[in-house]
């Protein structure tokens, strides 16, 4: 790795006194998606960039969680817009679930 000065190690550290070379990774070799998700908050991170592998994976994370929650209502809708294909009253089923619960 080539040496770096200060202000590039700590461009992108959030809440760390110190960083050591290891513990960073390059924006080239960050999955695009999770980019995309990083500039959402931090729309002047330089594409030549460095980031701390711990602040990296709190976007990962989070990342990862808003990949789940679109596909748990891509699938919540799916299934609405089936029952409702086959003429279910969604009233009626949320009725007899709750009063049989």
């Amino acid at each position: 790795m080539t040496r770096l000065d200060v202000d590039t190690l700590f461009s992108f550290s959030i809440g760390h006194n110190t960083i050591s070379p290891e513990n960073l990774q390059a924006e080239s070799r960050i999955y695009k998606a999770v980019v995309e998700t990083i500039r959402k908050t931090h729309p002047d991170w330089s594409s030549s960039g460095f980031i701390c592998i711990s602040d990296l994976n709190q976007f990962r994370a989070n990342y990862v969680k808003n990949v789940l929650e679109s596909l748990t209502q891509t699938f919540s809708e799916r299934v609405f817009k089936e029952e409702i294909g086959r003429g279910e009253c969604l009233t009626e089923k949320f009725s007899q679930q709750r009063w049989n619960s």
